[in-house]
């Protein structure tokens, strides 16, 4: 169903471009998918999104990849990277996951890598409900340390100060959120322009966007059916 729904796209638009991965027992494993306005993507559910200049999202592409593994978001951005050209993107911003830090470092070595603020900030009430129900300040203490900390020492004073007072010195999580300090907290990012889609609502608005047409439990005929209204909607999405 997927396969003849490309190759319909494909005699319908020559610039439609598609490429499929499969596993060594010949199975489906990653789909990609450009069409020909901007060269476009899908996955369970990678999204290739741009900002123009008046701070609206353009949709690139999509993705839809058979897990989240370093090895498939290599084979992902290859296949990007070969459907526009060669030519690399200097900003990228994602969701704060080691496998696609480890995926950008192999494919696209000299980009500025960033995480979203938005995504990070979303996914702390999630493992962190014990300590929000408890300390109400919790979250006004972790705002201001990372969106109000102009220097990387006041930061630095700051995080630590917090992780102290929470008993979160130990947490894994808030180690790794550390290490990367240098890609997510704006008082690392210096003059690099991100236009807006690390760290305010844009991020989050391409999310919930997105929810209306991707879910979870939806069958490859279902998402295919819905591919259309998607790629029209999101030309006029801003």
């Amino acid at each position: 169903m997927l396969l003849e729904h490309f190759i319909f796209m494909q005699d319908e638009s020559p610039g439609f471009y598609y490429a499929i991965d499969l596993d060594h027992e010949k199975r489906l494993r990653n789909v990609f998918w450009v069409d020909a306005k901007g060269r476009q993507i899908q996955n369970p559910f990678v999204p290739v999104v741009g900002v123009n200049n008046h701070f609206q999202f353009i949709m690139f592409g999509c993705a839809l990849i058979g897990d989240v593994c370093a090895s498939s978001f290599v084979w992902l951005m290859r296949t990007w990277l070969k459907a526009m050209g060669g030519e690399a993107p200097e900003v990228i911003v994602t969701d704060h996951e080691n496998s696609l830090k480890e995926a950008i470092q192999e494919v696209f070595p000299d980009a500025h890598h960033r995480f979203s603020v938005w995504h990070i900030l979303t996914k702390i009430p999630e493992y962190l409900s014990a300590i929000i129900n408890q300390y109400e300040s919790f979250m006004e203490n972790f705002n201001k340390c990372i969106f109000r900390s102009w220097t990387e020492v006041q930061f630095k004073k700051r995080w630590w100060k917090m992780l102290d007072k929470y008993g979160l010195k130990e947490d894994p999580r808030f180690r790794l959120l550390y290490e990367d300090r240098q890609k997510g907290v704006p008082a690392y990012l210096g003059k690099i322009c991100l236009a807006g889609i690390s760290t305010n609502d844009l991020y989050g608005s391409i999310t919930s966007f997105l929810d209306k047409y991707v879910h979870k439990d939806s069958t490859f005929k279902q998402f295919s059916e819905q591919y259309k209204a998607f790629s029209q909607d999101s030309a006029n999405y801003g």
